[in-house]
């Protein structure tokens, strides 16, 4: 298990980071200044987009929780004091995969109890390695990529849904498949879908139908996230049922 450190003081977390290796966990760290500058920012964004961890551990307050709705990682913030009524605007507009744990329960706010985790251990890397264990089993459905990652939202007979993240300046293979019809619905950011020979420029809130063995692919060509919606239509729905035609990881 890879875990991530947003903090200010490295010092302070030596002994839980050094548990947590002892435990077999790889830990990577980002230390901010204790006033913020538009580089740091920039740098703390980075370092949540692209994190390849399990979980980020954030001690750096509300602020990091901004960047959420679009990252693939798991971010735990722990609570110290009370939150403001500016902060739970921006727990409210975070995804699924926003997390908190607290040693004092008294200052959660009833709505994020169900996503709040106790820490109740006296032997701190026991208490964390536990909630780091439990948020990996909760978003176990996130599957990641060279590009991004997804989530699947329905899987039946009949159907899948995804929803699909693809980082900034990166895409998809350009593919296709035998078994399956997809339509696509772009949920934030932009992007430009090539279906056949052809390519379609897509905003928020666009739409594109993909028919049975059309070669197609969608890039994100922006400085954010590109989120968008795949509905499949067919029988079958592996992923051994995509034909890679190019590909810029090496994986056609």
């Amino acid at each position: 298990m890879k875990i991530g450190f947003l903090i200010k003081d490295d010092i302070r977390h030596e002994n839980l980071i050094d548990g947590l290796k002892i435990r077999g966990c790889e830990t990577v760290s980002y230390i901010t200044r204790v006033q913020l500058e538009p580089i740091d920012i920039m740098k703390l964004s980075r370092f949540i987009y692209e994190s390849d961890c399990d979980v980020i551990h954030n001690e750096l307050g509300i602020f990091p929780l901004v960047f959420n709705p679009w990252v693939k990682t798991p971010l735990l913030t722990i609570l110290s004091t009370s939150l403001s009524d500016d902060d739970l605007l921006i727990i409210k507009t975070s995804c699924r995969k926003c997390y908190f744990a607290s040693v004092d329960m008294s200052i959660v706010p009833k709505e994020i109890l169900d996503r709040t985790f106790p820490v109740t251990s006296p032997d701190i890397v026991e208490s964390y390695y536990g909630i780091y264990e439990n948020i990996k089993k909760e978003t176990a459905s996130i599957d990641r990529r060279p590009w991004g990652f997804y989530e699947i939202i329905s899987d039946k007979d009949d159907h899948k849904i995804k929803r699909i993240t693809v980082n900034p300046g990166k895409r998809l293979s350009l593919q296709s498949h035998k078994r399956r019809s997809e339509h696509w619905i772009i949920v934030s950011g932009k992007g430009v879908v090539t279906l056949n020979n052809n390519n379609y420029e897509l905003g928020e809130g666009g739409s594109i139908d993909i028919v049975k063995g059309a070669a197609h692919r969608i890039a994100n060509p922006g400085d954010s996230p590109l989120i968008f919606i795949e509905i499949q239509m067919g029988d079958y729905f592996g992923e051994d049922d995509i034909v890679r035609l190019e590909d810029d990881f090496g994986r056609a």
